[in-house]
């Protein structure tokens, strides 16, 4: 997929640059940060909500945020289990980079 070009006026200018396909979904989910823990050492869980997926990343909404580079853990509803860092942060949630070989990318866009 090529890089969008949208001229917005003649000083501005807005390019595109994502390759993969993204969709926009509202699934529940839960996740667990690598440095959250509760009082005995256990992972602590927080709900979430998928608000857009591609194979590449996930978007969550949650009033619950990571750090930039925090790893994190989320269980998706018709999706499972995906792990990966976080890239950025965004009012509401975060942007999850999801680590997994090719054929699991495969698979994943496969749902």
């Amino acid at each position: 997929m090529a890089n969008t070009l949208l001229q917005l006026n003649d000083d501005l200018q807005l390019v595109e640059c994502r390759t993969d396909v993204r969709i926009v979904l509202s699934l529940p989910g839960r996740f667990v940060l690598a440095s959250r823990r509760d009082m005995i050492g256990e992972r602590k869980e927080f709900s979430c909500r998928i608000v857009n997926m591609s194979c590449h990343t996930v978007a969550l909404a949650t009033p619950v945020t990571g750090d930039i580079g925090e790893r994190v853990i989320v269980h998706i509803e018709h999706f499972g289990r995906l792990e990966g860092p976080i890239p950025r942060q965004f009012e509401g949630g975060f942007l999850m980079q999801v680590m997994a070989s090719r054929q699991e990318r495969v698979e994943l866009a496969a749902k």
